[in-house]
């Protein structure tokens, strides 16, 4: 399980990925509370939780906190009041591609913002991530693609002589 924490001056919130639960049930002071992957909870004063998904996190920072810096990847840095208009356009072109809820995208690229964008995306869209390692040799990275069969394929261009193999 993945644990995150953020505190300021007005709230308190965290959130967590199980590790292989798709939901489960969280009793908190009597009642019970359905998670699945991603939820953020938001702890108000007397710890009263509202419940909010990781999108409408992202809408609310991009509204509180539009200038400050989100993700930062070498030297190209994004703001939160960027991230849910990229999202929204790689989602976009991902329903234009044919791309639907429970197919496996397959995401060959380095480490980067975009990539965790297009993640970002997927999981709005309800896509499966389908991540493979570049740091592999290419006969491992066939045998993932062969092994997941990803209906769809993002890569880098200098990946494109390893997919003509």
């Amino acid at each position: 399980m993945q644990i995150g924490r953020h505190s300021d001056a007005h709230e308190q919130w965290c959130f967590w990925q199980p590790a292989s639960t798709p939901s489960r049930i969280i009793k908190t002071r009597g009642q019970k509370y359905r998670h699945t992957p991603f939820i953020l909870l938001t702890l108000k004063s007397k710890m009263n939780i509202r419940e909010i998904g990781f999108f409408e996190r992202l809408e609310e920072l991009a509204r509180s906190q539009p200038e400050t810096t989100a993700l930062v990847c070498e030297n190209k840095h994004l703001k939160y009041r960027e991230l849910p208009e990229i999202i929204r356009r790689l989602l976009n072109g991902m329903l234009e591609e044919g791309i639907e809820k429970g197919e496996r995208v397959g995401l060959l690229m380095d480490n980067c913002n975009e990539y965790l964008l297009l993640i970002a995306a997927g999981f709005r869209l309800g896509s499966i991530s389908v991540c493979i390692n570049t740091r592999t040799g290419i006969d491992e990275m066939k045998k993932v693609v062969e092994q997941t069969t990803p209906s769809f394929l993002i890569f880098e261009e200098k990946y494109l002589l390893i997919l003509k193999d």
